[in-house]
């Protein structure tokens, strides 16, 4: 696409048109894989469903029927305090593939729907602190 901060080369997302840094395996507006099928041809390049709260649910469900397990597994091994660095490694050792900022949006949508319960130390940090009483997620 173009050249950018000392020669890096964006390319167009194939699901959904943001540009991803050469290198990346993940979408960071979308969270497909870069890898991912191209979007069809009568789709319009760009945020599809952004806007569509429908489709943004659907997404949000299906990446939490993935993941959801995973997070929930790690915070009941958790002694206290945890950074969203470590949860993040432990999603992805366990579900390979799970695009990086997936593991923080699910771990906020299981705390919107009293699954699980913690206290942000420090946002800038990503420092949490978990609160017991975790339910368990059915895989």
């Amino acid at each position: 696409m173009s050249d950018f901060n000392g020669g890096n080369t964006l390319t167009p997302c194939t699901t959904c048109g943001w540009p991803v840094l050469e290198g990346n395996e993940w979408c960071s507006a979308c969270g497909c894989s870069v890898d991912a099928e191209p979007a069809s041809e009568s789709e319009p390049v760009g945020h599809r469903g952004l806007g569509d709260p429908l489709e943004q649910s659907e997404h949000l469900e299906r990446v939490s029927t993935r993941i959801a397990h995973a997070i929930v597994g790690f915070l009941g091994t958790v002694e206290s305090d945890f950074h969203m660095q470590q949860l993040v490694i432990h999603v992805q050792a366990l579900v390979p593939g799970t695009a990086p900022d997936s593991a923080s949006r699910i771990l906020r949508d299981l705390r919107l729907k009293n699954v699980i319960d913690y206290d942000v130390i420090n946002r800038r940090q990503s420092h949490y602190r978990v609160r017991r009483g975790v339910a368990h997620v059915a895989r």
